[in-house]
């Protein structure tokens, strides 16, 4: 397992100044969350989250999709006051379904993994997945310190973890901030700025997936993966995740 640092910082913010960031995959054990109930349903057999924000002190926002070889009650498997959810199937075939789920819940014990991470002054880098009753993250944070501090929270909150590598990455710093769009494939591209022209970042939501799909003319699957993808790189840069 990897030493992590004991002492632990008085401001947590990505850019360390550095020249460097910190990611660390590890799973995390989560004993009645909404993906860890969906996981151990036999009808699942792929699922993963694409977001995961903290809004205040209590409010989580994220986004997950989730795929069985069967129809499915997602929102049944939820233990957290939902204040908002947005629920997509898709049939893509007798024995697959896609279910995109978006949604704020409240978090009033403040134990969300997204919580905890925000917290200890990490961040999220999608996409997690699920293994059994463990959450499998990609986490970037700007000093091994941070990693001790998430450790010291999950313990706090009887939550198990283990490290399973961490790895020296370069700084947003070192990245040319116009080289992002260089990254993206045309049509990622086209989503993402299509996404953001319309409201979709803003919260609440201006406007939903399907909605958007409808305006490029793309099949809501192929839409969202587009999407998705974008996301996935245009985050990785911006926080410093680019190798």
């Amino acid at each position: 397992m990897f030493p992590l640092s004991k002492g632990l910082s008085a401001q947590c913010r990505l850019k360390s100044g550095g020249g460097r960031t910190y990611r660390m995959r590890c799973a995390i054990r989560h004993d009645g969350c909404w993906a860890t109930n969906l996981g151990s349903s036999p009808a699942v057999y792929d699922l993963k989250f694409w977001s995961g924000v903290k809004l205040d002190r209590t409010r989580v926002m994220g986004t997950f999709v989730v795929k069985t070889h069967e129809p499915l009650d997602v929102v049944s498997f939820n233990r957290y006051p939902l204040e908002f959810v947005d629920v997509f199937e898709e049939k893509v075939s007798l024995n697959e379904f896609i279910y995109t789920v978006e949604y704020v819940v409240e978090d009033r014990l403040k134990n969300t993994t997204i919580n905890l991470l925000f917290e200890s002054g990490c961040v999220f880098e999608p996409p997690a997945s699920v293994d059994g009753k463990f959450e499998i993250h990609n986490i970037l944070a700007p000093l091994k310190a941070n990693f001790s501090k998430l450790k010291d929270l999950l313990s706090k909150h009887k939550r198990e973890f283990r490290v399973l590598e961490v790895k020296t990455v370069h700084s947003i710093d070192n990245v040319p901030r116009i080289s992002w769009k260089k990254e993206l494939t045309p049509r990622q591209l086209e989503a993402i700025e299509l996404a953001y022209r319309k409201g979709f970042y803003h919260y609440p939501r201006k406007i939903h997936i399907a909605q958007l799909a409808g305006d490029a003319q793309l099949s809501r699957s192929t839409f969202q993966e587009h999407l998705r993808l974008a996301e996935v790189k245009v985050i990785r840069l911006l926080l410093g995740a680019g190798e």
